[in-house]
């Protein structure tokens, strides 16, 4: 089942944010420059020569700060239920409501957020339905930020790479769903990291993905060694139980659509 979301673009007053929790830091201006040539470029990229090139990538492109007073104000904030900005615009951005909404529906209650950068969308799921979730990312940085922006108990994140063996972290069956947003255009190899997942799902577990619609982006990333469409999607996913796919909408300056992703693992 494969649904369209499109419809009249949303006016981008409301969504406009100082700190966009879904941007990847990337030279626009180099690809802005590369024009046709993009996607021979990506066939060459660096980062996915081998599992250690791309570890070490990702860890010297960072451009996450940590910056204690503001972090400290934002946690406290959100403790005291008054979410801070960031907070409030993710809370509205159709990549967030997409999965939350599935998190809801399905009534999942343990989930792990694979590739879960600052920990924003973590955090505010946690805080908005109360579900207990385990946040992993490469980046020590990362996982530093977001334990520094975190205010929700049941949310916690630790340093790990899926492919490597992140069932050391946590026994088999721990959880009843997986979320990877915004990360299956970076990896190197999609069925490798899913196939790392499964293990630590309960039988007929829910995994939901997130993907970006880099057609309609001005300038793709130059960080994506993929591109998705619907079909490409289908073949890749098609074949699991309840799957369906939801292009989601528009909004211009500051999103360019993308797609949501569902399926569950077969009950044993």
């Amino acid at each position: 089942q494969v649904r369209s979301l499109r419809g009249p673009p949303e006016k981008s007053r409301g969504y406009a944010i100082s700190y966009n929790p879904f941007f990847l830091p990337c030279d626009r201006y180099v690809t802005a420059f590369l024009g046709n040539t993009h996607r021979e470029i990506l066939q060459m990229a660096h980062h996915i020569k081998d599992r250690e090139a791309y570890k070490s990538f990702y860890l010297e492109d960072n451009h996450v700060k940590l910056r204690p007073v503001r972090d400290y104000i934002r946690k406290k904030r959100g403790a005291l239920g008054l979410l801070p900005k960031v907070f409030k615009a993710l809370s509205r951005h159709p990549r967030y409501l997409a999965v939350e909404n599935e998190i809801a529906k399905r009534g999942l209650r343990n989930i792990l957020d694979v590739g879960c950068g600052v920990g924003m969308v973590a955090t505010l799921l946690g805080h908005r339905l109360g579900v207990k979730i385990s946040g992993v990312d490469l980046s020590p940085l990362n996982v530093a930020k977001s334990k520094a922006l975190c205010w929700v108990d049941q949310v916690n994140f630790q340093v790990g790479v899926a492919e490597e063996g992140i069932g050391k972290l946590f026994p088999e069956k721990s959880f009843d769903g997986v979320l990877l947003m915004e990360l299956l255009e970076h990896v190197i190899d999609v069925e490798e990291l899913i196939n790392s997942v499964k293990p630590l799902l309960v039988p007929g577990g829910h995994i939901l993905i997130t993907l970006p619609n880099d057609k309609n982006a001005h300038h793709p990333s130059i960080q994506h060694v993929r591109e998705f469409d619907t079909e490409k999607i289908r073949q890749m996913f098609g074949h699991y139980p309840d799957f369906h796919c939801e292009e989601l909408p528009v909004v211009p300056e500051v999103y360019a659509g993308g797609y949501f992703v569902y399926f569950r693992l077969p009950c044993l």
